[in-house]
């Protein structure tokens, strides 16, 4: 067992009891007018290369890309991408956009060169409860017509509570309006980083006014605005770092919507992820790629903790979870590779672990619930 990881999670563990203790469419009220897309607002063009599982959704009678694209994207499977349902939507709310009629750009940065490669669209999967007046679950799949080489994003897992991301660094990423004023839309990859905050402050009368649910979170400036992703930018990754998960971050979230663009008091609001990885899940991966269960166990020695399973073929990693016991307020997660980890923990530690088995974004069945306390 590696110390370094048993020192991730006491630190992880630590922030949950602080927590415990203490593309975008834009819209103002609820209609049934459908917010409009949303781009990067206050950021920085990216550094070539360090979004290589970003996607653009393009009209596929555009034969330039930077007229083509209108929605962002994320590569999540090698023959599927992550995007927002409103994106395939007129402004009165009714469906305009198919699967023939898109195609997803792959490998590009400025959209100015026409360069990385078009996949033309075998089938657009939309959320069934999709609802356009208040967008609740404002999540699509596309299904490539061929397999892309690209090491797909990790999605956050399921199960995970609001709490663990609040204040957390995120970045939004998209080739959307640069201006809140203006149209000024971006050739090159833009990102911008922004802090997730608590849907409590985001549904504040002065803001947001209750219109955010649990399946979506928010990021940006509450109190001082000037940082947004905008236009253009809907459907696009909005991730946060994370070292155990491949490339270095996970995607918490897609661009949605929001009320203007960058604005004081109101933030952007993006699709939570971690409330639809089983669903992403059980749309986009066959059975030989769903993983078997694996089954935990714990072995409590005075102050000295393992927590072991069986190692399972065929999987990409681990997913440990645990919450504080006996309540399970909040819920996170490390992503391992290993089948076991050790270390101490000081008395009066009390959780409850399982693991999930994960072949990229395909996830087997959680293990058996078991618990330690530590006297």
């Amino acid at each position: 067992m590696e110390k370094t990881y048993l020192l991730k999670l006491l630190v992880r563990v630590f922030c949950i009891l602080c927590f415990t203790s203490s593309a975008f469419a834009t819209t103002g009220e609820v209609t049934d007018t459908p917010p409009t897309q949303t781009p990067i607002v206050g950021g920085e063009t990216a550094a070539e290369g360090d979004w290589p599982w970003m996607a653009g959704v393009l009209n596929v009678d555009e034969i330039n890309n930077y007229d083509a694209q209108f929605c962002g994207a994320s590569v999540i499977h090698q023959r599927w991408v992550l995007t927002a349902a409103h994106c395939f939507y007129s402004d009165e709310g009714v469906q305009n956009t198919f699967a023939n009629n898109i195609s997803i750009l792959l490998g590009a940065y400025d959209l100015s060169l026409n360069d990385g490669q078009r996949f033309s669209v075998e089938q657009l999967i939309i959320h069934p409860n999709f609802n356009f007046s208040t967008l609740e679950n404002d999540i699509a799949l596309i299904q490539l017509n061929a397999a892309t080489t690209i090491t797909p994003v990790i999605l956050a897992p399921p199960f995970i509570s609001e709490s663990v991301f609040i204040n957390q660094a995120s970045v939004a990423i998209g080739w959307g309006n640069t201006s809140a004023t203006e149209e000024i839309y971006a050739d090159k990859l833009r990102q911008v980083t922004i802090p997730i905050i608590a849907n409590s402050l985001c549904n504040r009368p002065q803001s947001l006014d209750g219109e955010v649910s649990a399946n979506m979170l928010c990021a940006g400036l509450l109190d001082e605005g000037g940082k947004d992703s905008c236009q253009g930018d809907s459907g696009g990754p909005l991730v946060i770092a994370d070292a155990s998960f491949p490339n270095g971050h996970k995607q918490v979230g897609l661009s949605s919507w929001g009320n203007e663009c960058a604005a004081v008091n109101y933030p952007g609001v993006y699709t939570r992820i971690s409330n639809y990885s089983d669903w992403v899940s059980a749309q986009i991966c066959t059975a030989q790629e769903i993983p078997e269960a694996s089954t935990v166990a714990v072995q409590v020695t005075g102050n000295q903790l393992t927590i072991s399973w069986d190692a399972v073929d065929n999987i990409s990693a681990y997913r440990l979870y645990y919450a504080p016991a006996p309540n399970a307020e909040v819920i996170d997660t490390l992503l391992l590779t290993q089948t076991s980890i050790s270390g101490e923990l000081p008395s009066g530690s009390h959780y409850f672990i399982a693991v999930q088995t994960a072949q990229g974004n395909c996830l087997g069945s959680v293990s058996n619930l078991t618990s330690f306390q530590i006297d």
